[in-house]
């Protein structure tokens, strides 16, 4: 079994991570002005899953503190989170993999108008995976909303 510090050890990096990924697609999204749909897609899931992670990371932090807390992580499988937030890694791991590909990746010329199509196509040959990337994501964001729900309702 995981002990708090542990998780919360790997809930800040994700934390981390999520506001790298968040920056790098955000500077993205400005210049490939067709794909901004979808890249606001990714943003605000990257978003929402800071936003929860940033709940789950305070939740454990006082639960190292609190006994009264500690009783309610119990009422969660520790292993249901442990390997949630691996998924998550996972995911975040092969989005910061595509997306540094794509900004990796230089254009055909430095003419404002060909940049712009070239970073449609770079967007448009990596949207697919990036998509059912995020698919996924929301999977495991819907799996921590329901264990922080859980562990709210037994606090109240």
């Amino acid at each position: 079994m995981a002990d708090p510090l542990s998780l919360a050890a790997s809930v800040t990096g994700l934390i981390s991570l999520s506001a790298q990924i968040t920056s790098v697609l955000y500077s993205f999204a400005t210049s490939a002005l067709e794909a901004r749909k979808s890249v606001d897609r990714v943003l605000s899931e990257m978003q929402t899953m800071n936003s929860i992670f940033s709940q789950v990371q305070g939740f454990i932090y006082s639960a190292s503190e609190e006994s009264s807390d500690t009783e309610r992580l119990l009422m969660i499988s520790l292993d249901h989170l442990v390997t949630t937030l691996t998924g998550c890694v996972l995911i975040f791991s092969d989005l910061e993999k595509h997306i540094n590909e794509l900004v990796g990746l230089t254009g055909l010329a430095n003419v404002a108008g060909m940049a712009i199509v070239w970073e449609k196509v770079k967007w448009a040959t990596k949207e697919p995976e990036i998509g059912m990337l995020v698919e996924d994501l929301q999977r495991h964001k819907s799996s921590l909303n329901l264990m922080l729900g859980i562990i709210q309702w037994w606090a109240a």
